[in-house]
């Protein structure tokens, strides 16, 4: 299913985005015809969480998206240099989280393509080239946007999650339940 490619320190790359996406697309039909719906017909499925509360694919994200009734969640996911599955919208963490600032060294120093949506990674910190204990010390951030519409006081609270941990996280919800 996936085409993974090394660049030249071996790192891993890329996997194809067009087989990725395909998959993605298919599985998310298979969710909506299965998916029970509500008394009013309608299925609500939280993309990433409830990023209008908290970052984009983190915990709090997705608690708030079950309080507001979805019942289900939909993850975007990424490969580490481990081959390990980590929660995230994009290949560059640089677009919601500190990776940065937490491992610096880690940026892209050549122009090269990706994918369509990644076509230059210069500057990017790439999913794979960072193992699952270095994705753990990375923490969410939100996106700011224009208007400064987007509250960022829960930047910095949520650590990035491996769909290990969000699968434990569905666990023990449904332990609770």
């Amino acid at each position: 299913m996936f085409n993974i490619h090394h660049d030249v320190h071996g790192h891993h790359t890329f996997f194809s985005f067009f087989s990725f996406s395909l998959f993605h697309i298919l599985v998310s039909i298979l969710v909506l015809l299965l998916a029970p719906s509500s008394s009013h017909g309608a299925v609500l499925i939280a993309h990433r969480g409830d990023p209008s509360f908290a970052p984009g694919a983190s915990l709090g994200s997705y608690a708030a998206a079950l309080a507001q009734g979805a019942r289900h969640i939909e993850c975007d996911l990424v490969l580490s240099s481990d081959l390990r599955l980590l929660l995230a919208h994009s290949l560059d963490l640089r677009v919601a989280t500190n990776v940065l600032a937490v491992l610096p060294d880690r940026a892209e120093t050549q122009h090269r393509f990706v994918s369509g949506s990644l076509p230059d990674v210069h500057g990017a910190v790439l999913a794979s080239n960072v193992t699952l204990a270095e994705a753990r010390s990375v923490v969410r951030r939100r996106a700011a946007v224009r208007d400064g519409r987007r509250d960022q006081s829960l930047n910095d609270v949520f650590p990035m999650l491996a769909l290990d941990d969000f699968l434990e996280y569905v666990a023990e919800r449904s332990a609770a339940l």
